[in-house]
Parts: structure tokens; sequence; C-alpha cells
């Protein structure tokens, strides 16, 4: 591939009189990465559906290699080089890899002649091109949220894309699948591809972008090069307002009683002599580094995985989790990581997903649902956690990524649990919705609910919990208690990262 460039100028956008883009220029350079920051509403969607030729453009121009593309279809977006993978990555689930990465190619073919020893060595150089390893018959339903996502970035350099577009790239993704597509894209640099990475996160900018462009309100607001831009300048200039300085929270005084207690828990290779407690009312953090062991040990506690040694006790009555269902009986939820691969149902409605775990409770003795009650929860529980949606039957799918958490959060309280497991509670959300998230979750302690979070910001959990514990390599050290004069947080960031 070639180096191309890609200048937007003056880009204006409105949706029944309300003006979303207000004249936005920004240039993309092959072999470049930029970041598009800002917060939700600020019209980042709006201008990449432009880009995608989904919507168009009221006025302004957009140019590739200094070349104006006129019709800005889909067709001439896609034909000039211009490609958007959106969160939802457009796949077909039921189709395998090959045919998911070839299909543009295979529905243009005369009279529909596959081409199969053509596409399946098409679709391998595409792969290769990232330095992805997959089973080109794998079914693209059958593959984790990561997998399928390098699929839909093969399925781009197929078709010769000189512009990439990553919408919120990370939102679905663990750590560790992130830093593997980070490490994707930098090799798409090298190929000479102009990427653009939309993220709100600074450690991201900072890890990936060679540039970054802040959008507020509609407009391009301010624009850094590398290493020239503080996680406090990207806030301002998203936000408008300084980054406040990292404050503890006001926490009220749990109980006594321990909802959770957990003695000598071991899983060979992963984590080894777990002590734990965390009461009524209580906020506990679990941090470290990744690879620690954090999400395997919130599994085991959740049923997901069977443990080697070792007990757990849930208010006073020893327990040993064959699996979640047994888990949830006991009354423990878990919020995992993957919000979108394990924790929502996409195609389903936001109704459907909020009631998952209830309709045990929700069914009569012929096992039929009760619509009623079943409404009921779910209009108790949107309104209660602010959930901002207009439809509740429509896919959750279309909710903002601070919405769909609100909504795994949602789910987990209508089974009124006794302890909360929070894996990685605001991945994904912006800074705004991380304050939501974070209020929700000092009220959910507020019942009596015992709430276990497990984060690899330190900053967040010596913020939000009561006592904290650092896990190394499997091994979790006793609790500290954060806060001036007891844990300052520059101590117990030294303590995870060494």
């Amino acid at each position: 591939m070639t180096a191309t460039s890609l200048d937007v100028d003056g880009l204006v956008k409105s949706f029944q009189g309300n003006p979303v883009l207000k004249g936005v220029s920004l240039s993309l350079t092959g072999g470049r990465v930029a970041a598009l920051s800002g917060l939700n509403g600020a019209g980042k969607s709006t201008l990449i559906k432009i880009l995608a030729g989904v919507h168009a453009a009221d006025g302004g121009e957009i140019r590739i290699d200094g070349a104006t593309i006129d019709h800005q279809g889909s067709g001439a977006m896609r034909r000039a080089g211009i490609e958007v993978i959106f969160q939802d990555f457009a796949l077909f689930p039921n189709l395998s890899v090959v045919d998911n990465i070839v299909f543009a190619d295979t529905v243009d073919a005369p009279l529909g002649r596959s081409r199969r020893r053509h596409d399946r060595e098409h679709a391998a150089a595409a792969l290769a091109l990232i330095g992805a390893r997959l089973d080109l018959d794998t079914e693209v339903g059958d593959l984790p949220i990561a997998d399928r996502q390098l699929v839909a970035i093969a399925r781009a350099l197929a078709r010769e894309t000189r512009v990439l577009i990553l919408d919120e790239p990370t939102a679905s993704l663990t750590r560790s699948e992130a830093a593997r597509l980070f490490s994707v894209v930098e090799g798409l640099k090298a190929e000479g591809v102009a990427v653009l990475f939309i993220s709100h996160r600074y450690d991201e900018v900072a890890a990936i972008a060679d540039d970054v462009f802040v959008l507020r309100d509609g407009s391009i607001v301010r624009r850094f090069e590398r290493g020239a831009v503080s996680a406090a300048d990207l806030h301002t200039a998203m936000t408008g307002a300084p980054a406040p300085d990292a404050v503890r929270f006001n926490l009220s005084a749990p109980a006594d009683e321990p909802v959770l207690e957990v003695t000598g828990l071991a899983r060979v290779g992963l984590f080894a002599e777990v002590d734990l407690t965390v009461r009524r009312g209580e906020i506990v953090g679990l941090t470290g580094l990744l690879g620690a062991g954090k999400t395997e040990l919130a599994e085991a506690l959740f049923g997901l995985a069977p443990v080697d040694a070792g007990e757990i006790r849930v208010e006073g009555v020893a327990r040993r989790f064959r699996s979640n269902r047994e888990a949830i009986a006991a009354g423990i939820a878990y919020l995992p990581e993957d919000r979108l691969g394990l924790g929502l149902v996409l195609p389903a409605s936001v109704s459907d997903n909020v009631a998952l775990a209830s309709y045990p409770a929700l069914t009569d003795r012929l096992g039929l649902v009760d619509r009623q009650r079943k409404a009921n929860l779910v209009s108790r529980l949107i309104h209660g956690l602010g959930i901002m949606v207009a439809d509740v039957e429509a896919p959750i799918a279309r909710l903002s990524g601070g919405n769909q958490q609100r909504a795994v959060l949602a789910k987990w309280l209508a089974t009124e649990p006794k302890l909360l497991i929070l894996d990685c509670p605001t991945v994904g959300v912006d800074v705004s919705a991380r304050g939501v998230i974070y209020e929700l979750i000092r009220d959910v302690a507020g019942r009596g609910i015992g709430v276990l979070i497990i984060s690899s910001e330190v900053e967040e959990v010596w913020s939000m919990c009561h006592r904290v514990h650092v896990m190394t390599a499997g091994h979790l050290a006793p609790a500290v208690v954060p806060g001036s004069g007891l844990v300052p947080l520059a101590e117990l960031e030294a303590a995870v990262h060494g």
C-alpha cells in the first residue's frame, strides 16, 4: 500500500434544524494514526458516518489525495479507499471467516462464482497483513469479540483500504486484547494506511496517536501532537473545564457482617492462598497489573471456573459453586469486563437484557413470563439508574457505552444480590458517564450490598473503595485503607507498579 491523505474541510451537518457539526476540519496522513476524542454527543458518530457515506454532509468538502469526493454515498467512499469499522463490526455471524472477508468480491463475481481458491488466498493474505492467525472456516459468530474485530479489519484491508477509521475499537475489548489491537494498528502504519482512532481514553490516545483532534459541541477545539498532551489537557479540551484533582468520595460506613469470606482460595497456575472479606455495604477494591489473576479470581467467585483449594462463604454459609447459576442463587452477581461479549445479548431488546437474569422469578408454574411484572421491573430499573433509552423494545446495541454499562448493572440489581462483583466497571465509557456509574456504585453499597471492584486503574479504586487489595502474580496482599493520612494515591500506585 502507498501512503495517502484525507482532508476534511469545513464539514457541517444538522438534523431537524439542530446543528451537530459546525465546520469540522482535519487531515489524516498515511503512515500516521490520528485520534479523535470527545464526550458522547460531541458529534463523533455523525462525523464518521459522513466519512462512511451513511450520511451526506450539508456543506464542506472531503478530499482524498487532493481529489474531491463529490458523491458521498457508502459505495463512493469505499471506492475512494475509506473504510469505517463500527462497534458492531457489520459481520455475518453465520458465515465463515473467509466468506466475511471476501463477501463484497464474491457478490460482485460473474454469475455468482465463488472462486474458492482465490477467496481463501485473498482472505489469508489480508489476515497476514495484521498478523492474525484464524481458522478461515470458523463461523464468525463462534469467535470472541477481539477476533471478530480482526476479521473486520482484514475485510477492510482486502478492499485495499487507504484510510481506516476505528470507532471506539476498544469498547468491547479486555486490556490484553486492546494491546493486541494496538500492535495491529502499528502494523497498518507501516503499510502506509492512514488511521483515525476514535477514543476518549487518555492512556489509549497517548499510546497510539501521532495526532490528537478533540471534538466538542460539533467543532474541533484542539489539536495536539504526540507527546504534547497530558491527561489533564485532554480532559479540559473535551469538557471545557479543568480536570479535578484526585479525591476520595465520601463513603457510608459498612456494616460489620461479612457478605463474602474467602480463605486460602487457589486455582493452580492462576492464584493461590487468597484471603478476602467483603462486608455488607462495603466497597472493596482489587487492583494490579495485567495478568495478575484478578479476573480469574472473579470468575472463580462467580462459579465460572472451579477452584482447587480453599473456601468461599456467603453470609456465613460455605459454598462450592459448580456453575454461575449456583452463584446467582446464592446472591452473587458479576459484571464482566467484556460487556458486549459476556454481559449483553446485543440483538435483543433493552427490556429483555435487563430482565435476563430475573426470568426465573418472572415466570409462573407453567413457565410463562408475567409480562406486566417484567414491564414493571424493567421500568423501575431504567428510571432508577437513569438509562437513556427512547424505546425499551429497541436492540440494546443502539445504546451508548455508558447506557449499556448501566443496563448490565440493572440486570444484576434486578436479582437483588448480596455481593456485586464489578470487573473494570468503567471500561469503554467516557469521563461524564464514569461519574454516573460511580454514583450508582455508591448507591448500591448504600443499600447494604457488598461490592468488589476489580480495576487496573489505581486512581479508580483509591477514590471509590473503603479498602483496597493489590494482586501480584496470583497473590493477594493484605488490604490497605486509601486516603489522606492513610495510604496516599502515589503509594498505592507504587505498590502496583513496583
